[in-house]
């Protein structure tokens, strides 16, 4: 969930049989941080989580470039 203004990350739902400690690791330093989805779009992953089927990017990247281009 991201604010309408200035599109920072305020909340992340997960769910699904994957492991989630990860992302929700991550999600709540990045809330913390206040990062924004420009932030996380550019945010350079060391490695995605195993159980995501692509390599190419991370779940917080894919949300965050969703609200990009509709932004």
């Amino acid at each position: 969930v991201y604010t309408r203004g200035d599109l920072r990350l305020v909340g992340v739902l997960a769910v699904g049989p994957e492991p989630v400690n990860e992302l929700m690791s991550f999600a709540v330093a990045a809330i913390k941080q206040g990062l924004t989805a420009y932030d996380l779009a550019a945010y350079p992953f060391a490695s995605p989580p195993l159980w995501f089927r692509t390599p190419l990017t991370h779940p917080l990247q894919l949300t965050a470039l969703k609200v990009l281009t509709k932004a």
